[in-house]
């Protein structure tokens, strides 16, 4: 995950909404395809800026840093 790294995702507002609703009343798809412009390891969150219906928007996901464990049982390090 890096700034400036696009990601597709329904915004938090729009998922009680099927596609057609969205259609109706936003003029745009259920999902979105946005940018990551923050991201914050401290609070381990990132937020994302798209567009819908001339708007920006932001909407902010949480994340979860890997442990060390994790980490090597990726890389295939087992000691």
């Amino acid at each position: 995950m890096k700034i400036g790294e696009e990601i597709r995702f329904v915004p938090a507002a729009w998922t009680q909404f099927t596609e057609a609703n969205v259609l109706e009343n936003y003029g745009a798809e259920r999902s979105v395809r946005g940018k990551i412009v923050v991201i914050h390891r401290g609070h381990r969150y990132y937020r994302v800026e798209y567009e819908a219906n001339g708007y920006i928007n932001y909407e902010c996901f949480k994340f979860q840093i890997p442990s060390l464990e994790d980490q090597e049982n990726e890389n295939g390090d087992h000691s």
